[in-house]
């Protein structure tokens, strides 16, 4: 198709929409500077350099939790290769860092556009859907923050999303060579980015059987060997270490007996509950529709099944991964990809029952009602933690620039009185259990910018005014071990105050004569 004629295409209006919304969302963020929450961690592996040399990068993944002799519970080796690729190339330059980000959202928004575009919707319900799926207030805390790593899982999934929608256009499900390494490649990014998207594993497996005892033609079917082996990597490594510890990160117990327990959260799950109720009257509308045009049962609905059971474990697991606490009570951009796999299966249901009326009647009550809890499903939980899809995203971004800059103002003040005086003492003063990172968080800004002052913490709060052995309880014991016995970068706090500026965290400083509010930001 000629250029001309493809602009005049509702697909192309689509992809141009996306684009449109998702750098309506996101592109504000260039303008952001560096935050407290995960982003220490960048300037931490960089060091007192502008950029994190080529030669230093081994040395830089040794300090990480890809280390071999690394106890940290966790292991997402594709999440620190990026992000030191990115210290290399972006350096503490923050604008670079939200550039890339930016990018992201824009080829994630324009590959579910292209997804869409494949339903053969109309360009008004299209717009509708994609106004939903990416516009929903998760996708803020993703893409309004330079640290976190489900950043490069989406991008994996966008690559992901491509080649599946390459794979829509084609007469057979043949993957072609381009087709295969775009989607192991998108599956290498995703799997590797952290534990709770180990799930996906699955995908490799089912395309491997399906070569083996399908017969499907895969150009290059041992390249998805790669994400498999990397997975079984992950596995592994972190089955040994939480096996010591005993626990995750969040301090969740990690035996069979407690994982299989957090299964009851589901009864508790409104939209799950809705997307079932959407399989059951879809199954019966599908088995009421092959009665009546004496047609196979399963027919073209195959796909969407396979689809939504595999889209149905990957929201399963992430019940698992945290514990019990997904989704009712998590942080937001733990939501994904839990949430979109809720979205796209009612979406697959959706497109069943539209585009396959009974012959009978076109409007009976049984299509009807499918139609209208698919549709339920779909925009119940793409209401979740936003009530004003892209807009709310928008005021986040928004908002992320204020916040830092003013964050900037107070930190570059710091960092000037503190270097002008290298005898002045830093008091850290925290008011909240929470305050941990950032706490560590700006004393690593402040070495990595050369800032040698002494630093002690001041907590306002004790371990046993917390249930013991709970994660609360572990911080407050741990800031207190660091108050009184100074631990890595901070001192040993022995209560003078005489030549000191202090930072308040979740409240006001109070001691020394001068000091200032820095996190919250507002």
């Amino acid at each position: 198709m000629k250029t001309e004629k493809f602009l005049q295409t509702p697909q192309a209006f689509l992809l141009l929409a996306a684009g449109a919304m998702a750098l309506l969302m996101w592109g504000t963020t260039l303008f952001a500077g560096w935050g407290l929450i995960d982003d220490h961690e960048i300037v931490w592996l960089i060091g007192e350099g502008d950029h994190l040399p080529l030669d230093h990068f081994r040395a830089a993944l040794s300090r990480t939790e890809i280390a071999s002799d690394a106890s940290f519970p966790r292991y997402r080796p594709v999440y620190f290769g990026l992000r030191l690729v990115e210290a290399m190339i972006w350096g503490k330059n923050s604008h670079g860092w939200y550039l890339l980000r930016a990018a992201i959202g824009v080829s994630f928004a324009l590959s579910l556009a292209l997804l869409i575009s494949n339903f053969g919707w109309s360009l008004g319900r299209s717009l509708g859907v994609l106004v939903l799926l990416i516009g929903g207030g998760y996708w803020s805390d993703i893409f309004a923050r330079a640290g976190p790593s489900e950043v490069y899982a989406v991008l994996g999934l966008a690559i992901s999303f491509f080649a599946v929608h390459a794979l829509y256009q084609a007469p057979r499900f043949e993957l072609n060579l381009a087709q295969s390494v775009a989607l192991a490649l998108g599956l290498v990014l995703v799997i590797g980015s952290k534990e709770n998207l180990l799930i996906f594993m699955v995908i490799p497996v089912l395309i491997l059987g399906a070569v083996w005892f399908a017969h499907t033609r895969v150009a290059v079917w041992p390249i998805f060997f790669l994400p498999l082996a990397l997975g079984v990597w992950i596995v592994w490594t972190l089955f040994h270490r939480l096996s010591v510890s005993g626990t995750d990160i969040y301090a969740n117990s990690v035996s069979v007996s407690d994982r299989l327990s957090n299964f009851l959260v589901a009864v508790k799950i409104p939209f799950l509950w809705a997307w079932i109720a959407s399989w059951l009257f879809v199954f019966i509308f599908r088995r009421s529709q092959a009665l009546a045009q004496g047609s196979s049962f399963l027919g073209t609905w195959r796909t969407a099944i396979y689809c939504n059971v595999g889209l149905f474990v990957i929201f399963l697991f992430q019940i698992t991964a945290y514990g019990g606490s997904w989704p009712l009570s998590t942080i937001d951009r733990y939501l994904f990809p839990g949430v979109l796999c809720v979205q796209l299966g009612a979406l697959l249901l959706l497109q069943q029952v539209i585009r396959q009326p009974l012959i009978s009647n076109e409007r009976t009550i049984l299509r009807k009602a499918a139609i209208s809890l698919c549709l339920i499903t779909f925009i119940s939980v793409s209401t979740v933690g936003s009530k004003f899809p892209l807009l709310s995203n928008v005021k986040e971004s928004v908002k992320l620039v204020h916040s830092t800059r003013e964050l900037q103002q107070k930190y570059e003040s710091l960092v000037s009185d503190l270097k002008n005086d290298p005898a002045r003492m830093l008091v850290v003063d925290s008011h909240d259990v929470w305050d941990s990172e950032p706490i560590e968080s700006l004393v690593r800004f402040l070495r990595s910018d050369g800032v040698r002052n002494k630093v002690v913490l001041r907590v306002s709060y004790r371990p046993e005014e917390f249930t013991p052995e709970s994660l609360e309880w572990s911080l407050a014991k741990d800031k207190s071990n660091i108050e009184k016995n100074g631990v890595g970068e901070f001192s040993a706090n022995i209560g003078s105050y005489s030549n000191c500026i202090a930072v308040g965290m979740s409240g006001d400083p109070s001691v020394c004569e001068k000091g200032f509010k820095i996190w919250p930001y507002r």
